[in-house]
């Protein structure tokens, strides 16, 4: 449980989570919200972390989810219809899916003895990979997008985290530290063939995410000592770090649908979204909301 353990650690220093253990229905008044150009993130600024939606600019903030728990890590579907998020209404954190304007929320994993986290996705819409300690420590695993047919993939005895699918559904990119310290791995969809990436035996590396074309990934490392924005040509394994700050907590990148910029979470006194470049200029600060924590964004197709 290393790798778990040392995130937590890392994130507990700054987000404050609520722990709730109550289970009630769920009552959302229908809004008429059009997905184009959004960003979905998860916010504080209600008391619990919800599930939010605003304008790629940081405009028109909504509360999805409206609820007395903590829900976190949400991710869109590859059209839009559909968003997953991770939830702790049930006292522990299960697997939910909506609609983009917060309505139909259901528990799609249901497992009471367990944590399910970080939900992506497949590009077909059909599938959806996630992190589960279900079976004693952090794997990643596969279901149908009804919550059916959960099949573990990784089957390591250490612990994997942080599932992205490449755009052709082809590979998963993940975290695990099997070879000491959590590196960013590659596999088949199916599970197979895993291939370690960044082999960074001195540094903690996590948050994996494709760019739109497939042909690098964003993540988090404190490779060069702070934890930054690195970005890695598949090709080459050519490394750049996009952000280079040595006063910030950036975790969490997202290219946006044209690949042209990358949305995240930094923390430089209370964690807010931002976009920035791909060759670092023009950061800017979309939430600006001091004393909560915004996190953990997801674009809209």
């Amino acid at each position: 449980m290393g790798l778990y353990k040392g995130i937590s650690a890392l994130l507990a220093l700054c987000f404050l989570l609520v722990i709730v253990t109550c289970c009630q229905p769920v009552h959302i008044k229908e809004q008429k919200i059009s997905v184009e150009g959004k960003i979905a993130f998860e916010s504080n600024r209600d008391g619990y972390f919800d599930v939010f939606l605003m304008d790629a600019d940081g405009s028109n903030p909504v509360n999805l989810t409206q609820y007395d728990a903590d829900d976190r890590d949400p991710r869109f579907s590859a059209d839009g219809s559909k968003i997953v998020f991770t939830s702790e209404r049930t006292g522990f954190f299960d697997i939910f899916i909506m609609n983009p304007d917060g309505s139909a929320q259901e528990n799609l994993t249901q497992n009471p003895d367990a944590d399910d986290w970080y939900p992506c996705f497949s590009p077909c819409g059909e599938k959806i990979a996630f992190t589960s300690d279900r079976d004693g420590h952090y794997e990643i695993y596969l279901m149908e997008a009804d919550g059916s047919n959960p099949v573990n993939l990784t089957r390591s005895s250490y612990d994997d985290m942080y599932s992205c699918f490449s755009p052709d559904g082809a590979h998963i990119a993940f975290v695990s530290e099997r070879e000491g310290s959590p590196d960013i791995f590659l596999m088949e969809a199916d599970g197979s063939n895993p291939v370690n990436l960044t082999r960074s035996p001195e540094a903690t590396e996590w948050f994996p995410c494709f760019s739109p074309c497939g042909e690098k990934i964003a993540f988090t490392s404190d490779l060069q000592g702070n934890p930054d924005l690195l970005m890695m040509d598949i090709g080459s394994f050519n490394i750049t770090n996009i952000t280079a700050n040595p006063h910030a907590l950036e975790l969490a990148p997202v290219f946006s649908p044209h690949g042209d910029q990358i949305a995240f979470q930094a923390r430089n006194g209370d964690f807010d979204i931002y976009v920035i470049n791909l060759d670092g200029s023009q950061k800017v600060n979309l939430t600006q909301n001091q004393e909560t924590a915004d996190g953990y964004p997801s674009y809209s197709p």
